[in-house]
């Protein structure tokens, strides 16, 4: 509940963003994020307000200012790292490179894709990897690297338990330049 001078806690800023995300407000929600990272900092709750910044950065991202984004996840990754949770550090690091992707910024974006998917192998989060791995099979492919792209998008689709339909297919696709190759 909001407090006598009309200031809303950091839970309520974060459902305010959830909600405005999902219905596309995206400014909104970044501001709702902003204000929850704020609250969460002040509190002395720095995982938590790190989440909000990451979750602002997507809403900016959404909202179509990389830039902002990138100020907003400036530093996540390593509190995430330094709690010990690397599903979060992970996930911060995908943020960062999809930032540097949309910035143009294709190297440092791979990079930090790799780090990203590096940790999501190390932690069994086999569906997180394979998003990852296509992510960085898109960026080997705009870098004229389609070897690359190629072996990034299998190496992903291996370490999916459950594929789906889609997944299968590209399975498949991906087996033939290597059937030529035997």
């Amino acid at each position: 509940m909001a407090n006598m001078d009309n200031v809303k806690t950091p839970k309520e800023n974060e459902k305010e963003g959830k909600r405005a995300f999902k219905a596309k407000k995206y400014d909104t929600a970044a501001k709702a994020f902003a204000g929850a990272a704020e609250g969460f900092s002040v509190a002395g709750d720095e995982l938590t307000a790190a989440e909000m910044r990451n979750n602002q950065a997507v809403a900016l991202l959404q909202d179509s200012r990389p830039e902002e984004a990138m100020q907003a996840l400036e530093g996540t990754d390593e509190i995430f790292a330094q709690a010990g949770d690397r599903q979060r550090q992970a996930m911060a690091l995908g943020n960062r490179a999809s930032v540097l992707e949309e910035l143009s910024e294709l190297e440092a974006a791979l990079a930090a894709y790799q780090q990203s998917a590096s940790i999501f192998h190390e932690i069994n989060a086999h569906e997180e990897y394979a998003q990852v791995m296509q992510f960085i099979s898109g960026i080997k492919l705009r870098l004229k690297n389609p070897i690359g792209a190629l072996a990034s998008m299998e190496n992903g689709l291996e370490n999916i338990d459950r594929p789906n339909l889609k997944q299968r297919l590209v399975k498949r696709l991906l087996k033939i330049p290597n059937n030529f190759l035997k």
